[in-house]
Formats: structure tokens, C-alpha cells, sequence
């Protein structure tokens, strides 16, 4: 067996955090500590489609709206590592406040995978302005969930949301289901099959504003747990999206979502590191959590 080569270039420290990601780490925790963590029972506890549009906006003053998002683009620059910390800090106070910040930036990635500065100019921009916008990432449907996200089962995929071309436009038709953020984003980065291409083969992403003629926001799901961020179902009737929300080209979406997945899944691992840390939820959240679920077995009866 050959020996593995060590590679050259600078040496990899897992054991410390840059500077910069230090002290957002540190601002993440106060946030979380001070803001979240004494209103996670009260999140957890309210109607299913409250929203803390209060929180968000603290978050987004602090920067977690653009924590992904590098400097020359207006945002932090904290990079995957940053975002990882900065989840954590989040989920140990509430997972629920943390996804929505998350779903964000998943949401974010394509644009920003895109390299197209006019793109990222109308879709990344709103992050820096005064008042907080989210962001959604829908993939799911009805029929077809991981067929969407595992290219080799793209085959077998059913159901898919299609995208037609129609001149200077792109025509999207489907319905899209648990889609994290769904109810308050501005944007969505939707992903449909090319109309004809056999199961899902033909995956494509486009830029949706959720203020488009035919969207439709559907109805909020009643979850057991993650209460804070709010996932909702959304229908295309026929909507019209420009040719130039088109990010990277046809049939280019399951190499996004490989690329998306490769950066999300650190984050995901640091929200499950968080929850499994916080042993104090599952005494103080135990009451409520029982009331939620003989309420959900008497609605599914």
C-alpha cells in the first residue's frame, strides 16, 4: 500500500476558531442567552404559524442574515465554519430560532453558487438593508422527497414540479410541501424538472420572488417540535419567472444541491451536537411537548 502524501499549503486547526469567528461566536451566544433562550418555551408553546418577526430582526441586526455571505458581497465572511458555530449557539437556546436563520442561508446558496453579479445584486442585496428578509429553499413535494436530493434517484422521482421555457421567461407549475420559511420569505430557490425530461432528470433551479402572480402560501404545518420556524407548503399555478433567475443553466440543479448539501451538512450536524447537549430542554419543554401530542393523536384519529 502507498503511503498517503501530506499535502502542502496551510495547516488545518481544528482545535481553534479565527478571530473573527471567536468574537461572532460570542455575540451569537449573548443573542441566544439573552434573547432566545428565555422565550424557547414560549416559541415552543405558541399557535402554529406565530412567527417572532422580533427575533429575526435581532438576529439580522447581529448579522445572521448574511453570516454566509462574503464581504465584497456586503456580508460577514465567517465562511462554513462560522455559520456551524454560530447554529450551535443558536439550537442550544432553540433549534426552532436556529433553522430559520439556517433555511435562510440555504436558500442563499444558490444565488450565491451562481457567481452572477446581477443575480446576487436583486436577491442578496435585501440582506443589508434596514429591516430583516428570509429566504426559502424548496425542493420537497408531495411525492417526491429524497428522489430530489439523491441524484442516482432521480430516476425515480414522481410528480416533479416542471419548468417550460416561454420566451424571455420560464413557466413553473407544481407544489411544493414542508418547505421551511415558506410563509414569511421573500424569495424561494425552487427547483423543477424541464418539462419532458424523464423523472427528475431535468432538475433545475430558479429564483421565485413569493410576491409573483401565482404563488400561493399554503397553510402552515402544526409540528411537534421546531415550533419557531415556520414550514408551509407552496403552489406555482402558471408563474412566469425571467429567464435571468435562472441559476447556472438547465439541468444544472443536482449539482447544486450536492454543492448545497456539502455545506449544509456541517450546520446540521451542529444543531444536532446542540440539542443533544441541552439536556435542560427535555425536563423544562416535557409538559407542553405531552399536551402537543395527545392534542396531534386526537386530530389524527
Amino acid at each position: 500500500m502507498t503511503p498517503i502524501q501530506q499535502q502542502s499549503g496551510p495547516e488545518l486547526n481544528l482545535t481553534e476558531y479565527p478571530p473573527e469567528v471567536v468574537a461572532f461566536q460570542q455575540r451569537v451566544r449573548d443573542f441566544a442567552q439573552s434573547e432566545v433562550l428565555p422565550r424557547a418555551i414560549e416559541l415552543d408553546a405558541a399557535p402554529h404559524d406565530h412567527f417572532a418577526w422580533h427575533l429575526v430582526q435581532k438576529g439580522h441586526q447581529l448579522g445572521l442574515t448574511r453570516a454566509l455571505l462574503p464581504p465584497e458581497l456586503g456580508g460577514l465572511g465567517v465562511g462554513v465554519v462560522g455559520v456551524c458555530v454560530a447554529m450551535e449557539e443558536l439550537a442550544a437556546a432553540c433549534p426552532g430560532v436556529a433553522l430559520i436563520f439556517g433555511a435562510t442561508m440555504l436558500g442563499q446558496t444558490p444565488v450565491l453558487l451562481s457567481g452572477e453579479p446581477g443575480l446576487q445584486s436583486r436577491f442578496l442585496d435585501m440582506f443589508m438593508a434596514e429591516e430583516a428578509a428570509l429566504a426559502c429553499n424548496a425542493v420537497c413535494e408531495e411525492a417526491a422527497g429524497s428522489d430530489l436530493v439523491i441524484p442516482e434517484s432521480f430516476e425515480h422521482a414522481q410528480v416533479v414540479t416542471t419548468l417550460r421555457r416561454d420566451g424571455d421567461d420560464y413557466v413553473l407549475n407544481g407544489h411544493k410541501r414542508v418547505i421551511t420559511n415558506a410563509a414569511v420569505a421573500a424569495f424561494a430557490t425552487a427547483f423543477a424538472n424541464i418539462e419532458g425530461s424523464h423523472g427528475a432528470s431535468g432538475l433545475t433551479c430558479v429564483v421565485v420572488p413569493l410576491d409573483t402572480p401565482g404563488v400561493t402560501r399554503g397553510p402552515v404545518a402544526d409540528k411537534m417540535g421546531y415550533r419557531a420556524c415556520l414550514g408551509a407548503e407552496l403552489a406555482f399555478d402558471d408563474v412566469r419567472v425571467p429567464a435571468e433567475n435562472l441559476v447556472g443553466g438547465e439541468g444544472d440543479g443536482a449539482d447544486l444541491l450536492v454543492a448545497q448539501g456539502n455545506m449544509a451538512r456541517s450546520s446540521v450536524a451542529a444543531v444536532s451536537r446542540a440539542w443533544r447537549g441541552t439536556r435542560w430542554s427535555a425536563r423544562s419543554r416535557s409538559a407542553a411537548s405531552v399536551s402537543r401530542a395527545v392534542r396531534c393523536s386526537r386530530t389524527t384519529r
